[in-house]
């Protein structure tokens, strides 16, 4: 890279971004959009566009139809300084769950570590280093993250992206034919009363096979704007679980992805805590036969609001796409869910499906569901659904009738609410890890 400042900006320090309610002066660098710049060795470029594209974009206001449901004022970034830099580290901290994967990679506002634990990490076969190194070696690479936005869909006038691009990237790089069952761990340790920008990239090539869990943890008041895009090459399979923890930070997520032909992906995402949280979530069928099943599970409890946004993009004729997203809220939570499923011209004989049920635990929680299609298409099944309920009482009584106290009655019914999705979580020893996170929620 030239530098390490983009005009003027200190990579260590926060952009200036306009939270008024008018667009700002027009900045000395006229952006295009993100989406639209080949990746390239020398990022300076990139990121001076990145910054000058946050400094432009006016702050949304709480009467945009966008936010109608989620005050933007949650988010505000105030003067919290950026970690931005990612230097190498040899130190990173233990976790119960090293112990189920190939590499554990950690990353935090000084830098990253990776762990290599079975001996696999390596240029030849899995590849985990910063953007700059990756594109230093094969620029070619940069191509399997362009375009993972598309023109017929409408993301966000303002964009945290932009201001996330600034800092420096992570990639995660699998060589074609290659498997890794028990994958990679990284671990995103958010500082706290910062704002933080985590970037990571994930490319697995065709007839590869790749078992990826990116866990953000942090407690203390924070901004976190989290940008992690993927791609799936030919005939290749990513089993991807997100999931989030901590307590009191406002997160920004924007999630992304690319499968290809006859390739999968299986996601799974848990969110878990944090007093603000708006996640987009994006995949696109992009060639025949790709397939992506998608689960999602949340608990809001105390005053948290979550607002999950989903996007199933068929692409490609011949697709198939599943959704199921389940809530459950308590106390005064609130959880706004807006999903589309979306086939565009050319995406015959596809199926497309998406539901989103929610599950309200006392009298002050509040759920909003917004499912919807959008169908460019013709010889084809798309179809969604949404719940929004309490507890069954028939259920409850059967469970009390059989000497159940009536809160572990409560507990057993959230965990088989909840089942569906936690059983979609594929390595087995994860699996049960997360079951007993829920669970530990749901006693608190």
């Amino acid at each position: 890279m030239a530098g390490e400042s983009v005009q003027g900006l200190e990579l260590g320090s926060v952009p200036t971004v306009n939270t008024g309610s008018t667009t700002s002066a027009a900045p000395t660098i006229h952006a295009p959009g993100l989406d639209d710049l080949p990746l390239q060795p020398d990022l300076e470029q990139w990121r001076r566009l990145a910054a000058a594209r946050a400094n432009a974009l006016p702050w949304p206001l709480p009467t945009d139809e966008a936010w109608r449901r989620t005050d933007p004022r949650l988010f505000e970034l105030d003067s919290m300084p950026v970690h931005a830099r990612l230097s190498r580290r040899t130190e990173l901290h233990e976790h119960p769950w090293d112990s189920f994967f190939d590499a554990v990679v950690e990353l935090d506002g000084h830098g990253w570590a990776v762990r290599d634990r079975s001996g696999v990490v390596d240029p030849a076969r899995l590849w985990i280093a910063p953007l700059e190194e990756v594109l230093r070696k094969d620029p070619a690479l940069g191509s399997n993250f362009t375009g993972l936005s598309w023109p017929e869909v409408p993301w966000e006038r303002h964009e945290w992206t932009a201001l996330a691009h600034t800092t420096a990237a992570l990639v995660v790089w699998v060589a074609p034919a290659q498997r890794f069952e028990r994958g990679v761990f990284i671990r995103i340790r958010r500082p706290e009363g910062s704002l933080y920008c985590p970037w990571v990239l994930v490319r697995v090539e065709h007839l590869s096979v790749l078992h990826l869990v990116l866990s953000v943890e942090g407690r203390g008041d924070a901004r976190y704007v989290e940008n992690l895009w993927w791609s799936v090459g030919a005939a290749g399979q990513l089993r991807l679980a997100r999931l989030q923890f901590g307590e009191g930070a406002a997160s920004m997520q924007y999630l992304r992805g690319r499968v290809e032909r006859d390739a999968s992906l299986d996601l799974v995402s848990a969110q878990l805590g944090e007093r603000a949280v708006r996640s987009n979530l994006a995949v696109d069928l992009a060639g025949p036969g790709a397939q992506a099943r998608l689960g999602g599970a949340a608990l809001v409890t105390g005053e948290r609001h979550l607002d999950q946004r989903t996007l199933q993009v068929h692409s490609a004729a011949d697709t198939t796409s599943d959704l199921r997203f389940k809530v459950a809220v308590q106390d005064q939570g609130r959880s706004v869910y807006r999903g589309t499923v979306a086939a565009l011209r050319g995406a015959v004989r596809i199926s497309g499906y998406q539901r989103n049920n929610n599950l309200l635990l006392s009298p002050g929680a509040r759920a909003d569901s917004l499912p919807g299609l959008r169908i460019d298409a013709d010889d084809l099944t798309c179809t969604h659904g949404a719940t929004v309920g309490q507890i069954d009482p028939d259920e409850l009584f059967y469970l009390r009738a059989r000497g159940i106290p009536e809160a572990q009655a409560r507990r057993l019914i959230l965990e088989g609410f909840f089942e569906e999705i936690t059983s979609r979580v594929a390595m087995p020893d994860l699996r049960e890890g997360l079951r007993r996170t829920l669970e530990q929620d749901l006693s608190a």
